[in-house]
């Protein structure tokens, strides 16, 4: 999801990577940041549209967004079991709240040169940080920038 309702270029960036690894890409040309209600709605019919043009695998559906966008991405995880994990950048949890754990994996980036500052329920800022599965994101546990948090299932391939 790209803040300003451009899809084509979040799908310019993911399409390498989906095309090495077998992923469909899609992006929304209509959520956008504003109103929860019309980027959820954006977000339901663009499933449905890729759900009746493939075949999806639904082990492997992801959310991603930018700065909004990634807000959005997270409430669509939060509120549906079938996704697999959020790629999350330059913002957090829709309501800036870090949960302690959540049934999805995340990978939120935070760069040095986002406008506004600090962001409540981004992990840190400069480096990458990434969790895979129920990893802690309480406050207290946030990792230091760079540090990969990884279950132990994840490490086998499983």
């Amino acid at each position: 999801m790209d803040p300003g309702a451009r899809g084509r270029i979040p799908v310019t960036q993911f399409q390498v990577a989906a095309e090495a690894y077998g992923y469909i890409v899609a992006g929304s040309n209509i959520s956008r940041n504003g109103s929860w209600n019309s980027s959820l709605l954006a977000v339901q019919a663009m499933a449905a549209d890729v759900g009746k043009r493939f075949v999806i695998d639904s082990k492997r559906i992801y959310a991603a967004g930018m700065s909004g966008g990634a807000r959005v991405a997270m409430q669509v995880a939060l509120t549906n079991n079938q996704i697999a994990g959020v790629i999350a950048s330059s913002a957090g949890y829709p309501d800036s709240e870090p949960r302690k754990s959540v049934p999805f994996g995340i990978f939120a980036t935070a760069g040095t040169e986002d406008l506004g500052g600090e962001r409540p329920g981004v992990p840190s800022r400069g480096k990458p940080v990434a969790w895979s599965g129920e990893a802690s994101l309480a406050r207290e546990d946030r990792c230091r920038p760079g540090t990969v948090i990884q279950r132990p299932d994840h490490a086998e391939g499983r």
